[in-house]
This record gives structure tokens, sequence and C-alpha cells, in this order.
């Protein structure tokens, strides 16, 4: 208000609707703040499934491990190590290289980066269109618009923990960014980055190596003139560059590699019917992505437009049937990331500001007001809106200092944790046996457990702590899976519950519940 009155602006109808969109936005990026800085601080490894085997990545990576072991070992995880590697690099520059938080900030760091790829990318899709090029204010608004899209609450949910989605939304947005660019003004680099961005996606998730395709279908069918070898030697040489890091890693770790990358991940079904579920979970984002489209789908470059909007349809297509893979949307994050920008290059086109005020003045302030209200409420169904108050509650500091305690005094390399590496980091301990190595491979159908009940029997291990043991979602034994292992069997009978860590009160996650703590039967417990 301070600064409108230092320019003498009056507050008309077009700077009132346009002012309390955009410090609506900057007040949701505050409320996400607030919500999950905690989560973001937090200093064990164990909010959602992937981190464990993220810092375990780096584990092996600054110990000189081998990344992919042998899957009896429960030790690898069926990403490729990009991300984690990555974010070790960045950590150890600024000399936090065994910080989780400091982790999970990079992952932020990330997404904002990604954010500020798509405000440009706006900017040349309106450039498409031959739209006038909006102003300051409304780069003002893209940004807190596109950073709540890459952190929505139903679809990029992980973005701000240990998982690859992060790097892989950014690996999406900048290559989206290079098509466009391409399509306003061809230059040689671009291509060049068009034969190594799905290499790079490769790295981060082995889907993304989706954008060799995407890249040459683009060039052959969009781009004018014709070029058939142009498009052929850019899809064709990012897929050779793909395969050429498949094959090195066959050649570094073997038939584990491809368990792990190929395999593992190979065994997983989609289920069609789950995936229509998706679909209809996240409308939101196709509705703003077929819109926008449809607002913006003409003019004398609508060739490469049409390209652009249709690689982006394709892309999230595809997102949306993976994800029938399991009951969570995560693949869809760059898709619905996607759709938003093209929301974001739609608006100023519709907004109240973009027409003189036809009629009455009460009219036209009635009209402002409505598509403004319906813009705000339209953000909830972004799933943009986070209840100003942390996710994370307080007792979470409690139970991982009690996890803590269960190491003192002894050697971390004798003590199973079954989810959560931080206590290893330092002593560059690789754990065998960790839980979500053994989930995945359980619920595939393709777990060897025959080591794990060979150290179970021989004790090899002089403490164990483990969530839900005498539950249906025993990461070891789920109650679910078509082929029980009998983890639990063994781990009742050659050990023994000497105590339990209480739940963390209020967060009903199963790597925040309840830990039993077990000791060899033929020991006395330590207190």
């Amino acid at each position: 208000m301070l600064w409108f009155q230092s320019r003498k602006w009056r507050l008309t109808m077009d700077v009132v609707s346009f002012g309390v969109f955009g410090v609506t936005l900057v007040l949701l990026v505050a409320a996400y703040f607030t919500a999950e800085l905690r989560a973001i601080l937090y200093r064990a490894d164990m909010l959602i499934w992937s981190e464990s085997p993220f810092v375990n990545d780096i584990i092996k990576f600054r110990s000189g491990g081998t990344l992919y072991g042998t899957p009896a070992d429960f030790d690898s995880f069926n990403y490729t190590p990009g991300a984690p590697l990555l974010t070790w690099g960045l950590a150890s520059l600024v000399g936090l290289g065994d910080s989780v938080p400091a982790y999970r900030v990079i992952q932020v760091l990330l997404v904002a980066i990604a954010s500020a790829m798509g405000v440009r990318t706006v900017s040349l899709i309106r450039a498409l269109r031959g739209a006038e090029r909006p102003g300051l204010p409304w780069v003002m608004v893209w940004f807190p618009l596109l950073f709540l899209a890459a952190t929505n609450g139903l679809t990029n949910q992980f973005t701000h923990l240990l998982h690859n989605d992060a790097l892989g939304l950014l690996i999406c947005a900048a290559s989206f960014l290079v098509l466009a660019e391409y399509a306003v003004r061809p230059r040689t680099w671009l291509l060049v980055a068009m034969v190594l961005l799905p290499a790079a996606g490769f790295l981060t998730k082995q889907s993304l190596g989706i954008w060799c395709v995407l890249f040459g279908a683009w060039l052959l069918f969009f781009d004018r003139p014709v070029r058939f070898w142009r498009a052929v030697a850019v899809g064709g040489g990012g897929l050779a560059l793909t395969l050429a890091l498949y094959a090195g890693g066959r050649a570094i770790w073997g038939a584990d590699f491809q368990y792990w990358v190929i395999e593992g991940l190979g065994k997983h079904e989609v289920s069609p019917l789950r995936s229509i579920q998706h679909a209809l979970d996240g409308w939101m984002f196709w509705a703003v992505g077929l819109w926008a489209g449809l607002l913006l789908l003409r003019g004398e470059r609508l060739r490469p437009l049409l390209g652009l909007w249709l690689v982006w349809g394709l892309l999230f297509a595809v997102e949306t049937y993976t994800s029938g893979i399991a009951w969570m949307l995560n693949h869809m994050g760059p898709g619905s990331f996607l759709a938003v920008v093209w929301l974001a290059a739609a608006l100023p086109s519709v907004w109240p500001t973009a027409r003189p005020a036809e009629g009455p003045t009460w009219l036209a302030w009635l009209r402002a007001g409505a598509f403004t209200v319906l813009a705000v409420f339209a953000l909830n169904g972004l799933s943009a809106v986070r209840v100003p108050s942390t996710s994370l509650p307080r007792d979470a500091d409690r139970y991982v200092s009690e996890i803590e305690r269960e190491f003192e005094g002894m050697s971390p390399a004798t003590v199973l944790l079954d989810n959560g590496s931080w206590q290893y980091i330092r002593a560059g301990v690789v754990q065998k046996d960790r839980s979500s190595p053994a989930a995945e491979a359980g619920w595939t159908g393709t777990a060897d457990f025959t080591r794990f009940f060979d150290r179970i029997r021989t004790h090899y291990y002089d403490r164990i702590l483990v969530r839900e043991l005498h539950g249906e979602e025993f990461m070891y034994d789920y109650g679910s899976w078509e082929k029980r292992s009998g983890a639990r069997d063994s781990l009742l009978r050659y050990y023994r519950e000497v105590r339990v860590i209480p739940e963390v009160a209020g967060y009903d996650r199963v790597s925040l519940r309840s830990i039993n703590v077990l000791e060899p039967v033929s020991s006395k417990p330590s207190r």
C-alpha cells in the first residue's frame, strides 16, 4: 500500500483485483513454509519411505561402497543415483555433506529453480502466441503460483523431502523450457541440450528418458522446415546416450544394477482402474491445462505452440497411466506443474486488467471481484492451500532422541534401524536389511529373505528397531502380500522385545509409529 501511495496509484479495479490475487499467492507460500519448515529441518531421514535409501546412497558414495549390492542384502533401491549424489555434492560445497536438513533444503532450492524456469517458459509461450509481453507485476505473480504448483499437496507432496521428485521436476521444467526456447528462436546449443537432458533424466528417474522421444517427435512434426535427420539425430542421440548410461551401470554393477533399476520396477503392475481414479483426483490440473490450450492455440505460430501443448498432454497422460502402479499421485508431478505453466500463460489474456471496463463502474467492479474470488478458490482445487500450522508435531523431536539413545555405547553396524540412516552417516556404515528395499522386493514378489533369516538366526545384530512388528503394515511382511515372507516369525523366535518407543503423538504415518526394540534371546536386556 505504501508503494502504491509513493507512485500515486489510485485503488482502481485493476489494482485491487490483481493485488488481492498476488497477496493471496504470497500468503499461501508463507502457509506452505509454516506447515513444512519443521519437516524440512527435521534431523532424521524417515519422514517417507524413500528418505532412508536416499541417504544410504550418499553413505555408499562417501565411503566408496557399491551403489547397487546383491538384492538379498536389502541395502539398495530402485532409483538411479543422480538425485542423492547431486544433493550430497551441493551440500558438501557449503560444508554440510552429512546434514539431512541440508539435503532437504537443497530439494526446496531445486523446486525454486524449476519455478523460475517455469516463469521463463510462460513468457515464451506468450511470445509464440503473439501476445503483448506482461510486465513485472505478472512475473511476481507467476513465480509464487508456479512454486505452489511445484509443491502442491496432491501430486508434488514429496518435493521438499528426500525423494527423486524435486530433481525430476527440475529436469522436466528444463526440458520443456528448452523446447519452448527452440520454438521461439532455434539455436544449436538447444539441440545439444535436447540430447543431454534425457540422459540426465534417466540418472534421476528411469522414466524421464522419455524426453528423447518427446524431443524427437516435436522436431519431426512441428519444426519447420522439416529436417528429418535433425529429428532423428536429436531423438536418437538422446536415446543412445541414455542406453550408454544403462550399459555403464551394467558394466560397473552387473546383474545387481539390472535387478534394482529395471527388473524390480518392471514387476510393478499398472492398475488401469487406479490410473483412472488418479486422473479424476487430479482433474483440476487437466482442466486448467486443457482450458489454457484452447485459449492460447491461435495465431501465426500455431504449429509450434500446438506441439508444445501436445508434449505436455502426452507427458501428463503417460504419468497419469503409470501412477496406477501405486496409490500415490507423485508420478503426475511434472505434468501437473506444466499444466499450471499453461494456466499462468493464459491468465493475462482473461484477467479483468487485460481489457478496458465495459458498462457501469459498479458492474466492472462486480465482474473483477467475481473473477478474483473464482481465481482464489481455484487455488484450492490445485491443492495449493495449506493450513498455516506445522504438519510435524514437536513430539517428533522426542521420538528421534529416543531412537538415538538406542545407539549410545554401541557400534552403529550392530544396530539395525529399519528406516532411517542419519545414525549411520558419520560412521560410514551401509546397513543391510532396510525396510524400504525389503518392502519393495516383497511387494513385487522378487524378495530373497534367505540371508536375512541367516543374519537373524546368528544374531548378526545386537539390537533391532522395527516399526509395526505386530501390525499389518510391517514392512518386512505386509499383510497384503500374496506370498508372506515369514520375517516376523523369525524375529520373534530369535529376538525378544525389550521395550517400545511410543509413536509420534498426533501424526499418523508408518515411518513415525511406535518402534519395537529387540535384542537377542540369549542376552539380557541392557535396561
